[in-house]
């Protein structure tokens, strides 16, 4: 009966707490009714302690099926206590009061292996030429098709499913074209030699027979065409001939202490049995007649020698007594201020003539940057005793016209040559490796033995290895093996290190260690890599080297931070590529690891598409200039990744930059053709009245000037000088 009463207070006692707990829940829940708040107004009002709220969440469940499934998995809250590392399940209002950001996912989707995959084909474009031989292109993707819906994806992803390869986006393709010559123009000379020219066409042949002409740079881009260039310029022979016809010299004028004498000069040109007075240029164009002067001095007062300046030596600098340069020297007169006239050299015979030739020997060839080259030490000889000597050529060289050239040897500084001789030792008859014994080993346990090993001739002199290496044909002994390398471990051991900080400032995160197998040694603990000893030593698995960690914290801003994108990749097509760039997981603008950001956020692209044209116009540096004035220069299309040449058609395909120009206008001085002289207008005659006894004279300026510049220019044709003075007669 006792025993009886006393269950029956304890199970009244566990009722009366019962019934008070729930009194007291209920009041709780009344009270949080009545003030119409549904969460919890403070943290404190559940739990009286310091508590740190988190989310955190079960593994993802099974597929809920094959194809376009979702997985589910349960999300909770839970409360840790850091007084003493303890957790318990909270409301999930708390960690929604918390940062309701942060609230891992609960479904994801699944199932993607049910897509079918398959490539898609575009039509092909156009050909890429207008002619010869050229590229059409199509675009191929890879589509992967679900129940719902059809996207494109990466290429990868087809070659993976489908295998094979993928279809080809490119083909080659053809345009005839050729190349159609226009009729021969007139030849553009009455006389002498002279050019006909025509044009040339591209014509493009068109589906059902049709022709349309197209630009002519198409049909040079064929390479097809080559062989049937046809030139747009021929030279051309007229039908007419021509000649210069003079007159007798007038007599000797003399005025201001000069005399002059003057004839007409003119050109006939003759076709069969008729003759025609031309002007003198048609005279001119032919480069097999020699234009006859039209005045000549026949007195001068004050005549002189004028030279030019010495053509340049013909031979390189070696000096040649047998070549020679020349120059021009020709007599003049001077005229008060202006400038002197070219007369007969026969006026100025009772001078001293200058020397027109000298040899090239008289110059003295420049030696640049002089020093001693030295040659091979030749074999050591014994001289006297046991000492040997060697020698080897010292030569000093310098560099003319771009060539080293040996030269004197006091062109170098003397100071500084070096030895032609030295002392040596003499040769090493039957050389041959010496071998000592090993001796002791150097420790009772992974030691080790050393020997001496030299090269000694015959005569017992030991001499440097190379001798040995390079007269014995076996290699060097051995100078050390190892010794007591079998040495019992007594002990096997873990050696680990202290965890590193957590890889994240916030969230989840790796931390690291280094972890050793160790034997105990000789009375010590030696480093060892033999990982399988310690496990099967030690019958334990070798200890983890990194373990996951979560970092508290409250991040207030998650984010990713993407990095530049990458120059763009090239993939197999000709100008299409790809870009990459990396992303880093920022908490509150403090880097975490990024698995933290990809568990709540979805992570930007890491590649995308691009175009990549490596395809570049390349010009070659300008030509000199030409006798037309201009000067010129290829230009070509070129692949900038390869460094080849390709067809001109690739760049006019891909580049909107027009080929650069390939001529332009310049100056050119070099052509004597262009050197040409230039008259102006005849003056009034002398005097107003003339009579039979006295003509007056009228004149005009001579200037030689370059046809390109119009600038005054020398080198013109003394005999081809047109006459600046003429008689004349006036009458009133």
């Amino acid at each position: 009966a006792k025993m009886a009463r006393c269950v029956l207070f304890s199970v009244t006692t566990v009722a009366c707490l019962l019934v008070s707990f729930c009194s007291v829940a209920v009041a709780v829940q009344n009270k949080g009714s009545e003030t119409g708040s549904e969460r919890p107004p403070t943290i404190d009002s559940y739990n009286s302690g310091v508590c740190s709220y988190r989310w955190s969440a079960d593994p993802f469940g099974p597929c809920s099926r094959t194809c376009e499934g979702v997985q589910v998995r349960r999300v909770f809250c839970y409360c840790y206590n850091p007084d003493d590392g303890s957790t318990e399940v909270s409301d999930m209002r708390f960690c929604e009061v918390n940062d309701p950001r942060l609230q891992p996912i609960s479904t994801r989707s699944c199932g993607v292996d049910c897509a079918t995959y398959s490539w898609l084909n575009s039509a092909w474009g156009i050909c890429n030429v207008v002619c010869g031989v050229g590229v059409e292109r199509r675009r191929v993707t890879c589509r992967k098709a679900t129940n719902s819906f059809t996207t494109t994806v990466r290429d990868s992803e087809c070659l993976a499913a489908l295998g094979g390869l993928k279809p080809w986006t490119t083909r080659s393709c053809s345009q005839v074209c050729r190349v159609v010559p226009g009729p021969w123009s007139d030849c553009n000379v009455s006389c002498g030699s002279g050019q006909q020219n025509r044009t040339l066409t591209c014509v493009q042949t068109l589906h059902e027979g049709r022709e349309q002409n197209v630009a002519l740079i198409h049909c040079e881009n064929d390479p097809t065409q080559v062989g049937e260039c046809l030139p747009t310029s021929r030279p051309c022979d007229p039908v007419n001939r021509c000649r210069y016809n003079v007159t007798r010299w007038s007599d000797c004028f003399t005025s201001d202490g000069v005399g002059v004498q003057t004839r007409t000069v003119t050109c006939l040109k003759i076709n069969n049995t008729v003759t025609a007075t031309v002007p003198l240029y048609e005279c001119g164009n032919d480069s097999t007649l020699t234009n006859p002067i039209s005045e000549r001095l026949c007195f001068c007062e004050a005549p002189r020698w004028e030279v030019g300046t010495y053509s340049p030596c013909p031979v390189s600098c070696e000096g040649d007594d047998k070549a020679y340069q020349t120059r021009s020297v020709y007599c003049t007169c001077a005229i008060d201020d202006r400038p002197p006239l070219i007369a007969d050299n026969g006026l100025c015979a009772n001078l001293t003539k200058p020397d027109v030739t000298r040899p090239c020997g008289q110059q003295q060839c420049p030696c640049i940057n002089p020093y001693w080259r030295t040659g091979r030490f030749g074999a050591c000889s014994l001289t006297n005793g046991n000492v040997g000597e060697k020698k080897r050529r010292v030569k000093c060289i310098c560099f003319r016209s771009g060539v080293r050239k040996a030269t004197a040897v006091s062109r170098c500084d003397r100071h500084s040559r070096p030895a032609d001789t030295v002392n040596c030792n003499p040769p090493c008859l039957d050389p041959s490796w010496a071998v000592g014994s090993y001796g002791n080993c150097s420790k009772t346990c992974d030691g080790e033995r050393t020997r001496l090993v030299v090269c000694r001739c015959s005569n017992c002199k030991i001499v440097d290895d190379a001798v040995c290496i390079a007269e014995v044909p076996i290699y060097k002994p051995p100078t050390k093996r190892r010794c007591n390398d079998e040495c019992p471990c007594t002990e096997y051991r873990y050696r680990t290190s202290s965890w590193s900080n957590c890889s994240a400032t916030c969230g989840p995160g790796i931390q690291t260690r280094t972890v050793g197998c160790v034997c105990l040694l000789e009375n010590m603990y030696q480093e060892r890599t033999n990982r399988a000893a310690c496990e099967r030593n030690t019958g334990s698995p070798f200890p983890l080297a990194e373990r996951p960690c979560n970092t508290s914290c409250s991040c207030q801003n998650l984010t990713y931070r993407s990095g530049d994108w990458s120059r763009c990749i090239p993939d197999d097509s000709e100008c299409d590529g790809y870009r990459n760039r990396t992303h880093s997981c920022y908490c509150d603008g403090v880097v975490t690891d990024i698995r933290h950001c990809d568990l709540y956020l979805r992570r930007p692209p890491e590649r995308t598409r691009c175009r990549h044209c490596p395809f570049v116009w390349e010009p070659s540096p300008w030509s000199e200039c030409y006798a037309d004035c201009r000067r010129r220069r290829t230009v070509y299309c070129k692949n900038s990744t390869t460094g080849e040449r390709v067809r001109n058609s690739y760049c006019n395909a891909h580049l909107a930059m027009a080929r650069p120009d390939r001529t332009e206008q310049c100056t050119y001085t070099g052509n004597k053709r262009n050197i040409i002289w230039k008259t102006t207008a005849w003056s009034n005659c002398s005097t107003s009245c003339s009579t039979a006894s006295s003509q007056g004279m009228k004149r005009r300026t001579v200037t030689c000037v370059n046809r390109c510049t119009r600038a005054k220019a020398e080198g013109c044709k003394l005999k081809s000088k047109p006459q600046n003075m003429m008689q004349c007669n006036s009458s009133m």
